[in-house]
């Protein structure tokens, strides 16, 4: 008997086309899902299934008012533990709409990259060269994270996901590119005064495979908003 109830609210900051080919892959969808319920403390030996729910058959306290049908992806994660079966919701919502600047701001652009070729997780590299795990760029001012952009040259049958960390913590800031896209690149904005970060804040740039692929040549962007 599954006992108890939690609701896991994902914004996921995607391209309806990316959100549409990562939702047709069932595969790939419980590797992200799963790899969610991961970062909120559930061990994934754990997880027994990860089950599509029907939006038109809505679980109790899962609300999705005003949200448009296609970018909604809504999945039920049936996982044990000591105190028994348990399911846990995620509910992906997919957007490129972000709320406007009121006054102006300064931008400062940092530039991240790979020329080598893999298929293993890593951190891309600074213009230095430097390897951004181990050195990332130190912010000088507050500020906000409002923008990333990649290029990439993919091959196999998957996606890549580029991802921001700040001070060695996943930021929610990413872009997702998948092989059977006819251009391998991606670009996201995202409003200020959501993802912020202080002077003296590392940041660096991840990178992960999902599914058979290697990736090379990466080019990635990020744009910050300093106060």
């Amino acid at each position: 008997m599954k006992k108890g109830m939690i609701i896991i609210v994902a914004f996921l900051f995607l391209s309806v086309g990316a959100f549409a080919e990562l939702s047709s892959n069932s595969s790939l969808v419980d590797s992200y899902v799963k790899e969610f319920v991961g970062r909120q403390g559930i061990d994934e030996s754990k997880i027994v299934d990860v089950v599509e729910i029907d939006k038109n058959e809505l679980p109790d306290g899962v609300d999705i008012k005003n949200i448009e049908d296609n970018k909604v992806g809504i999945y039920g994660v049936d996982y044990a533990d000591d105190s028994g079966e348990k399911r846990v919701f995620v509910v992906t919502y997919s957007t490129t709409q972000f709320v406007p600047r009121s006054v102006a701001r300064t931008l400062q652009n940092y530039y991240f990259g790979f020329a080598g070729v893999s298929s293993s997780p890593g951190y891309l590299e600074t213009v230095g060269g430097v390897n951004s795990g181990r050195s990332g760029y130190i912010m000088l001012r507050s500020g906000s994270l409002t923008g990333l952009s990649t290029s990439i040259e993919l091959e196999g049958d998957g996606f890549i996901e580029i991802k921001v960390y700040k001070n060695g913590r996943e930021t929610g800031l990413d872009n997702r590119i998948f092989t059977s896209d006819s251009r391998k690149t991606d670009y996201v904005l995202q409003s200020e005064n959501i993802l912020n970060f202080e002077a003296g804040d590392e940041i660096s740039v991840f990178v992960k495979a999902y599914g058979d692929i290697t990736w090379t040549n990466v080019n990635t962007i990020l744009e910050t908003t300093l106060w």
